[in-house]
């Protein structure tokens, strides 16, 4: 027998259970019977009760079956039964679970295969109505099902929908025509009848469809067979039914699923114009307008989408409200131009609908779209010549101020707007009402007047525009500022002509009205929108024009000044006339521009003419409001400065300026910059001097400096130099001896001899000037040199210039020799250890100024010869690294002769001129500081001897040691102890380089007997002794540091067999610990950081039982220790599932305790109050990651039991502990990660809980699902 018959035989066999069939299924799956095995998984699921699929955890097994054979298939590809296509339907309708995921994903993977699947129409507008109803969130199952939606009706037609009624022949009898349709069941559903009308030879005469329709049921509605026969069209046989599906069941649907996601708007649009404004309907729609004109209800196919929008439009839904214009759009484009009345009939109709929600919001954005329409398409005009110009008046005052609105919102000022193009007479009528409405949201004040300010501007009437707003307005108020911005907007876009006349207007107002306030803002907008610089006129011409009118306004505000201005208590009055006078300033500014000849400033204060007193002025500055404009003013005067020719610049202008510069959004070098690169060179010079004062007097001010490129950098470098030097020069005579500085120059040398000769002390303020300079990228060595030789003369030395001085020396450029010394001779007095080595690395290095290195080193050692044994002492303690780094540069043999006579004074040894001993000292500098010291091996081995019993834990001996190291081989391996090791490593525990150029050295027998001393120390039990307990960690300590270091392959394979041995006592260790023990929470810390270094260090290399090892030591900790090594615990847990995974997943019930544990430490601090909220939170993220490691390594292991650490979370929480919210937030994460883990499990379980303790675990999963399941996915 065949293997596929054979196969058939079991999978059909009723004796053999349903799983040993699943069994065969997989196991045969690649063998060529995909097919059968495929129809017989999914007769499983269509036969679901005849199969005998009789409990959940089977049904969700077929289904997971039907997702594997599906994602295994390759090249092949089965055939699908539309039976199968019904069954996935109703699982996706009506269950949830692990079924309903597997059904999803059997859908994806089906399109994905490109499987085109023969849909039974119905069945495929089914399975469409569920995924927009139920499957919102899943972006990519809806655009299959959409996409697949969208090819059947434009591709398939209405497939196998031929009734037996079309094999009628024409001529045949109308006996034989009613029998047919008599038999028909009265009591078949609607849509059959339709079908079965359908389906008639679209050849047949009309008069035999009437005909045959009458002799119908009695009973049957008139109505139906009319709209049935309404929209008979034999050349489109499949709309109707899309046409009616799409209004009864997928309209609101798709309007929100296009709103959620913009990537499907494009498909979703294609749709609904492709079914709903299918040219089909083209007379549809004009029927159902001409009813709406003559008042008469008809039936036409398009009635049931209208009905549909209608009852959607008044339930409030804002995605069918959006799509109304479209449809009225639709609409009016099939309307013929002589009926322009039967627009607006359908928008009153729609209004109607609109009315009826009870959200404003809703209801003012949807007539407002409509309105837009109307105002695009320029139909209003031709409705208001019509006889229709009183009913359509009356209905937009309706919709404007018939509904009480309660509050008017920006979306009503946009219908005002709107209204207000189509029919500004009405808005002008009852202005002053709307701008009353409208005075208590400023958001919705600008929206009108900008609207409104459109309007005039379209019509050039802006003229009349102030007149207007003056009437409008009961009082004088101040208009918003997106108002005047948007006016002088506006303003730009005009003629000098129309720009002249607006001008007059605005003063006429100012005269003749009481609205001072809106008149001086429009005014001030207007001069700051003036195009002078565009205008095609005359310069004297455009001069004489403005200068009256000039005048006059500055007369105008003089007088507001002495009737307003000063008794007002209103600051912001004050403002608004100081705008327009600095509006004024601009604006003069801009016609000095066109005059040869500049007059100069009189008057310093009131600079565009006389406005205030001097003692006015100063009255002001007392109020902290017109601190800004203030500053403005400020500027304004320093432009009109350096705008007029004179020799120099008043500093009380910049001292005036940089005061009031605190209170300003923008800096003084902000308001410059535009200004600065018009200036002649000896202005701009002579500017950045004030500033440079003010920086130095003012240490508190802003110090950005407007350093755009490399040639403003050089200019203010000039400029600050020239200030030190003419400001700070000690010598007099030196001070009248000025030379011009030559940038030009290319002798460095010389540029820098001539600084060398000032001898200046700078204040290290006007080194913040420079500190963001990238130095790297200078290509004037000038520069360089400049800013270096301010830093060597900055007093006090700070970081600041330290860090500049290191920054230079980096730079590629080469600077002169004498340069570099005295910044090597700055760099050796700082004593900043960092600075120094850093410095001299690149000197040494750097061939060029190599020479520098070795003339300062021999130049101390020559200074040795002469000086006495003490203060040699220090001179090479001071400069250890200047001859660490010059040791290949110099000759040894004068540096030896001083160290020969240290070491020969009988002093040495017992007499300390230093922070070291002198011995140390001395070994140093030999170690580092000589290329050969094999004259000075035995001296340094007792010097290594009496350095081990000094050492201690603090970083005193720490470079001495770093010195024995770097020589080790050559000095100390042969003589070195095991106690000599003992002691390096303790001092140099986080130098494991260095430590390993050490332990690689030594044979196995010293290591060996080195550690075996070492762990000797880790007893069980421990002492409560100090000693014991310093011993232990120290061992542990040595073992942390040598599993971070290099070793030889020998060495590594014995310190892993202690390693091994030494965390398998970890466990007996704490268990023999008495929880009693006053050291506990010490032991217990040290001993989990311990094994979190081992694992972190040495991952696989452990094996793999001393790795579980570690998780049994958790387990014997108390809950309070529990909590406080939380970090450690969840930090060694997620190391051991990273590099141990195959034996942690064996041993799944210790983790699941740990996190029990883990979980019942935070609830009990929480509920003691022994820790803060933000150590809990902490605790409660670390159980979050750890829970992540366990959904990445072994999820499958733990999705059966995970569960019951769930449980335990809830039991703990309805004890009723208080949790704060950021707490709960946090520990219900921790719920979430392990949801992703148990699945459905949590669903399944049936143990024992109570009953607010299921709910509170079902509460959390619905959480889970709803917010937190689809995270990350897709």
């Amino acid at each position: 027998m065949k293997l596929s018959e054979t196969l058939y035989t079991q999978l059909t066999d009723r004796q053999m259970s349903i799983d040993k069939r699943l069994d065969l299924t997989e196991q045969y799956w690649h063998v060529d019977s995909k097919q059968m095995i495929f129809d017989w998984l999914s007769g499983l699921v269509i036969n679901r009760k005849k199969s005998g699929l009789d409990s959940v955890e089977l049904v969700h097994r077929v289904w997971r079956q039907l997702v594997c054979c599906l994602q295994n298939l390759s090249n092949d590809q089965v055939s699908i039964k539309s039976s199968f296509i019904k069954a996935l339907t109703d699982t996706l309708d009506n269950e949830s679970g692990e079924s309903n995921h597997s059904a999803v994903e059997c859908c994806l993977l089906i399109g994905k295969q490109g499987k085109e699947l023969d849909y039974k129409y119905e069945q495929l507008v089914e399975l469409l109505r569920i995924v927009l109803n139920k499957y919102k969130e899943h972006e990519e199952f809806l655009t299959m099902i959409l996409n697949k939606y969208w090819t059947t009706v434009r591709v398939q037609g209405n497939i196998n929908k031929r009734l037996a009624l079309w094999t009628l022949n024409p001529a045949t009898p109308v006996q034989i025509w009613r029998s047919a349709l008599w038999t028909l069941n009265p009591a078949t559903p609607v849509q059959i009848w339709r079908l079965a009308l359908w389906t008639l030879n679209p050849a047949t005469p009309v008069q035999i469809w009437r005909l045959a329709l009458w002799t119908l049921n009695p009973a049957t509605p008139v109505q139906i067979w009319r709209l049935a026969l309404w929209t008979l069209n034999p050349a489109t046989p499949v709309q109707i039914w899309v046409f009616l599906d799409l209004c009864k069941q997928l309209l609101a649907p798709l309007l929100e699923i296009r709103t959620i996601y913009p990537s499907l708007s494009v498909l979703i649009d294609d749709i609904l114009k492709y079914i709903a404004f299918h040219r089909t309907w083209s007379t549809a729609y004009r029927d159902y307008i001409q009813s709406l004109s003559a008042n008469k209800t008809i039936s036409c196919p398009v009635s049931i989408l209208f009905t549909t929008i209608e009852s959607l439009v008044i339930s409030g839904n804002s995605h069918v409200v959006n799509f109304l214009p479209l449809v009225f759009r639709h609409c009016i484009n099939l309307i013929d131009s002589e009926k322009t009345s039967e627009v607006f009939e359908l928008l009153s109709q729609m209004n109607h609908w609109l009315e009826q929600i009870s959200n404003d919001n809703l209801y003012i954005d949807g007539i407002r779209q409509l309105l837009e329409i109307l105002d695009e398409k320029h139909l209003i005009d031709q409705l208001l010549n019509d006889t229709l110009t009183e009913r359509i008046t009356n209905w937009m005052k309706d919709i404007l101020f018939k509904r009480q609105i309660a509050s008017k919102s920006e979306n009503y000022a946009r219908l005002c707007i709107v209204c207000l193009h189509l029919h500004p007479t009405l808005i002008e009528a009852n202005l002053s009402e709307l701008i009353k409405d409208f005075l208590n949201s400023k958001q919705s004040l600008t929206v009108f007047l900008n609207g409104y300010i459109d309007l005039y501007a379209h019509m050039r009437s802006l003229a009349k525009l102030p007149k207007r707003l003056t009437m409008a307005f009961d009082q004088s108020v101040l208009l918003p500022s997106n108002v005047t911005t948007h006016y002088r907007k506006r303003i730009s876009e005009c003629t000098h002509t129309l720009v002249d006349e607006i001008w007059s207007s605005l003063l006429d107002q100012l005269e003749n009205s009481k609205k001072h306030l809106i008149v001086i803002q429009l005014i001030g907008a207007l001069l700051d929108g003036y195009r002078l610089f565009d205008l095609n006129i005359p310069r004297a011409t455009l001069i004489q024009q403005t200068q009256s009118k000039y005048d006059r306004t500055l007369e105008k505000l003089r007088q507001q000044v002495n009737e307003n201005m000063l008794t007002s208590p209103d600051s912001s009055h004050r403002v608004c006339l100081l705008q327009c006078y600095l509006s004024l300033g601009w604006f003069s500014l801009c016609l000095l521009s066109f005059s040869s000849n500049t007059p100069p400033v009189d008057d310093i204060l009131n600079h565009n003419g006389l406005l205030l007193s001097h003692s006015q002025w100063a009255a002001l500055q007392t109020d902290s409001d017109l601190h800004p404009i203030l500053f403005s003013l400020a500027c304004q005067r320093l432009y009109r400065s350096l705008a007029v020719d004179e020799k120099t610049i008043d500093p009380s202008l910049v001292e005036n300026l940089v005061d009031l510069s605190s209170f300003s959004s923008t800096t003084v070098f902000d308001q410059l910059e535009p200004f600065f690169d018009f200036l002649s060179k000896s202005k701009q010079m002579k500017l950045i001097k004030l500033f440079i004062k003010q920086i130095i007097d003012h240490p508190n001010q802003n110090r950005a400096w407007f350093i755009t490129d490399e040639s403003r950098l050089r200019l203010v470098v000039q400029a600050t130099i020239e200030h030190v030097i003419e400001t700070n020069a000690h010598d007099d005579s030196q001070a009248r001896k000025r030379r011009k500085i030559d940038w030009e120059e290319n002798n460095d040398d010389s540029f820098y001899d001539f600084l060398s000769t000032k001898f200046c002390t700078i204040d290290g303020k006007i080194l913040s000037i420079f500190s963001s300079i990238n130095f790297e990228v200078i290509q004037t060595p000038a520069i360089l040199i400049s800013i270096g030789w301010l830093a060597l003369k900055t007093s006090p030395t700070s970081l600041e210039s330290m860090q500049i001085l290191l920054d230079i020396t980096r730079s590629t450029k080469v600077l002169p020799k004498s340069f570099m010394s005295h910044l090597l001779d700055f760099t050796l007095t700082t004593n900043n250890e960092q600075m120094i080595d850093g410095v001299l690395a690149i000197l040494s290095t750097n061939s060029t100024y190599q020479s520098v290195v070795k003339t300062k080193a021999n130049a101390i050692i020559e200074k040795m010869k002469s000086e006495e044994d003490s203060q040699n002492i220090r001179l090479l303690e001071k400069h250890l690294l200047l001859f660490h780094h010059s040791r290949k540069l110099i000759s040894s043999n004068d540096l030896c002769s001083v160290i020969d006579r240290l070491l020969n004074s009988p002093s040495h040894s017992s007499i300390s001129y230093s922070t070291l001993d002198t011995r140390y000292v001395l070994a140093t500098i030999i170690l580092n500081g000589l290329t050969s010291y094999e004259k000075y091996l035995k001296f340094l081995q007792q010097t290594w001897k009496s350095l081990i019993r000094d050492m201690n834990e603090s970083n005193e001996f720490k470079q001495v040691v770093i010195a024995y190291v770097k020589q080790w081989e050559h000095v100390l391996k042969s003589q070195s102890t095991i106690e000599d090791i003992d002691a390096l490593v303790k001092c140099l525990n986080d130098r494991h380089e260095l430590i390993s150029k050490v332990t690689q050295s030594m044979e196995l027998t010293q290591f060996q007997q080195w550690i075996e001393n070492s762990i000797q120390h880790i007893k069980i039990p421990l002492n409560d002794h100090e000693d014991d307990i310093q011993n232990c960690h120290q061992a542990l300590l040595l073992l942390q540091t040598l599993a971070r270091c290099s070793l030889s392959k020998e060495l590594n394979a014995y310190l892993m067999t202690v390693i091994d041995s030494v965390i398998t006592q970890c466990g007996p260790l704490l268990i023999h610990l008495p929880h009693e023990f006053s050291r506990y929470s010490q032991v217990a810390s040290f001993i989990l950081t311990f094994s979190n270094d081992i694992v972190a260090a040495k991952k696989s290399q452990l094996r793999s039982q001393v790795a579980l090892s570690l998780l049994q030591c958790c387990l014997h900790l108390p809950a309070n220790i529990f909590f406080v090594n939380h970090s450690n615990i969840c930090k060694l847990v997620s190391l051991l599932i990273k590099h141990h995974t195959t034996t942690l997943c064996k041993h799944v019930p210790t983790i699941e305790t740990i996190l029990k544990l883990l979980l019942q430490s935070i609830v009990s601090q929480a509920k003691e109050n022994q820790a803060t909220n933000e150590e809990l939170i902490e605790a409660a993220r670390d159980m979050t990651k750890l829970s992540a490691h366990l959904i990445e390594q072994c999820k499958e292991d733990f999705r059966s039991t995970i569960v019951y650490v769930l449980i335990d979370y809830v039991h703990l929480l309805s004890k009723g502990v208080y949790i704060s919210a950021g707490l709960k937030k946090t520990l219900n994460g921790v719920a979430f990660e392990l949801f992703r883990i148990s699945g459905e499990r949590v669903e399944q379980y049936s143990g024992q809980m109570s009953i607010g303790e299921r709910e509170l675990l079902k509460q959390l999963h619905q959480q889970f699902k709803q917010y937190h399941m689809f995270k990350g996915a897709v």
